[in-house]
């Protein structure tokens, strides 16, 4: 059987927390942005552009998980980055689970009036964009986390698969906060996604753009705005990202809070 969870965007990059609970420490599992209002939709468009291309599928760059491993009974996120065709906007994104894969989709829409132009013309600059796309409600188990649309030339390469693990939700589930701030000590030890990048002398597994702040959003309850720095050989890259932020200047086991309040990891520090 095949299941599928179908949002669209005002950003594909928050869920309404108005009904939210909050966590004790760190970041909710199962509603993690604020940064626009997403309505569950029931039928996607089959793959392919529309007949008139006034909407496409986006070839995804690179898929980061947000919680490694996520419990069962919640949504877990994967958040993926994107280069928008020109003209375009983005409009909803999809996840269909069937036989141990979930297939993430975008889809954008054209933003000007009238037709489509053939060839659309091209632009300056198509910035990476991230986005949350829901995983929808996992079984038990590991599910590999793929792009559901071809790669064709001039698109990104297909963006390496990500496993995302479902645990069950007992005792021994670690705070969201931990699950959602993994340590690393070089980019191969970011398995699910990311890059390693340093924030305030610790090192984490981050997305390369965050989802809510470069869509111009707040950070999601319970994390904070924090500056990020990643460094190559092509240089030093500075963005900021959304960070699990400390509660009453405490944080779950294995993280530590900084002076400025976020919960890192302090062997990484």
């Amino acid at each position: 059987m095949t299941h599928r969870a179908t949002l669209t965007l005002a950003a594909l990059a928050a869920l309404s927390v108005s009904c939210r609970p909050r966590l004790t420490h760190g970041p909710a599992d199962a509603a993690p942005a604020d940064a626009g209002v997403i309505v569950r939709v029931t039928e996607s468009a089959p793959l392919g552009p529309s007949a008139d291309r006034r909407e496409v599928d986006v070839p995804i760059a690179w898929i980061h998980l947000l919680s490694e491993p996520a419990p069962t009974g919640s949504t877990p996120y994967a958040i993926v980055g994107a280069r928008l065709p020109c003209g375009y906007g983005p409009l909803y994104g999809t996840s269909e689970r069937q036989a141990g894969k979930v297939r993430i989709r975008l889809r954008a829409q054209w933003q000007g009036s009238g037709p489509v132009p053939d060839p659309v013309p091209p632009c300056a600059d198509r910035p990476m964009r991230s986005f949350l796309v829901s995983e929808g409600i996992l079984r038990l188990g590991a599910w590999e986390v793929v792009d559901a649309v071809p790669h064709g030339a001039g698109d990104d390469p297909m963006p390496v698969a990500r496993v995302q693990h479902v645990v069950p939700d007992d005792a021994h589930l670690a705070p969201a906060a931990v699950r959602w701030t993994r340590a690393c000590a070089s980019d191969g030890d970011c398995t699910s996604g990311g890059v390693c990048a340093t924030v305030e002398g610790a090192r984490v597994c981050l997305p390369e753009v965050d989802p809510w702040l470069s869509e111009h959003g707040p950070c999601a309850g319970g994390t904070t705005a924090a500056d990020v720095q990643y460094t190559t050989d092509a240089g030093v890259r500075t963005w900021r990202a959304c960070m699990a932020a400390c509660v009453n200047h405490t944080c779950p086991q294995g993280l530590a809070c900084t002076p400025n309040g976020l919960c890192l990891p302090p062997h990484a520090r």
